[in-house]
């Protein structure tokens, strides 16, 4: 396994381990809503994937002419 690989799988972990205590912790918060803040949390996750995902895949000579 590569260490790009390694790096990823912990991060994917520790972000799974994250959003599973932090339901458990946020269910007696909002009884009425026990996913208010794993839903939160999901959002901004799909938010930072979609923002790594496309500052990935700009290149320096795209960057370049506004320097």
């Amino acid at each position: 396994m590569n260490p790009a690989s390694f790096i990823f799988l912990c991060a994917v972990a520790l972000t799974t381990l994250g959003v599973i205590v932090l339901f458990s912790a946020s269910v007696s918060f909002f009884e009425n809503d026990p996913y208010y803040f794993v839903r939160r949390q999901v959002v901004w996750l799909l938010i930072a994937i979609v923002a790594g995902f496309t500052v990935s895949r700009v290149t320096l000579e795209m960057i370049r002419p506004s320097a």
